[in-house]
């Protein structure tokens, strides 16, 4: 929605969107690089549609294949490995999927009533929605599963980043540092990742 708001003239954001409550949710970017592969590049089969086009475009820069390599039966996904090494070759991939949180904000415009890490989202938001009389509740993790340390993608991002070289992690970390710092986000080696390190 944000990026709607950016779009908007000062006026409508002095008229409309200033007297709005405002809630912006942020996720462990860890656990949201896992939970963007999964669903766009690896073929397994969650709640969101693939990106073809970005899957051939990691398996020619990282296989070294030729530029007009076609994907006959579409069933060569580029691993998470490849995908991390294409993300910091890049410098960031700039889908929404894939790009940093701090780029939607849209903060020299749009206030933010309450910034919550989405792994709290259901009661923090609920509180937050009960105190203005709004009757909204923000929807749950994909696999439905309540106690985030226990959710599918974040157990992935543990097993998936710690199996990677430090050298990788330490520029996916720089790519996104800005992420980490807005909600002081814990390590994937931390007791408790994904949980941001002033909540505990």
């Amino acid at each position: 929605m944000s990026n709607f708001y950016k779009r908007q003239p000062e006026s409508y954001y002095r008229d409309h969107i200033s007297r709005a409550t405002s809630v912006v949710v942020l996720r462990n970017p860890w656990v949201r690089a896992v939970s963007a592969y999964r669903q766009k590049l690896s073929g397994e089969k969650t709640q969101g549609n693939e990106m073809g086009n970005l899957q051939r475009e990691i398996l020619i820069s990282q296989r070294g294949l030729p530029a007009d390599y076609k994907r006959g039966n579409r069933s060569e996904f580029p691993t998470f490995e490849e995908f991390v090494r294409h993300n910091i070759q890049v410098e960031r991939m700039k889908d929404q999927h894939f790009n940093h949180q701090a780029s939607f904000l849209g903060k020299n415009k749009q206030r933010y009533d309450a910034v919550i890490p989405l792994e709290f989202a259901r009661p923090l938001s609920q509180r937050l929605f009960d105190s203005v009389g709004k009757k909204v509740k923000l929807f749950a993790a994909y696999d439905q599963i309540s106690d985030p340390k226990l959710q599918s993608s974040v157990i992935k991002a543990k097993e998936w980043f710690s199996s990677l070289d430090k050298t990788l992690t330490d520029q996916f970390y720089e790519l996104y540092k800005f992420d980490f710092l807005l909600l002081n986000y814990s390590n994937f080696s931390d007791s408790n990742f994904p949980l941001p390190l002033d909540y505990y």
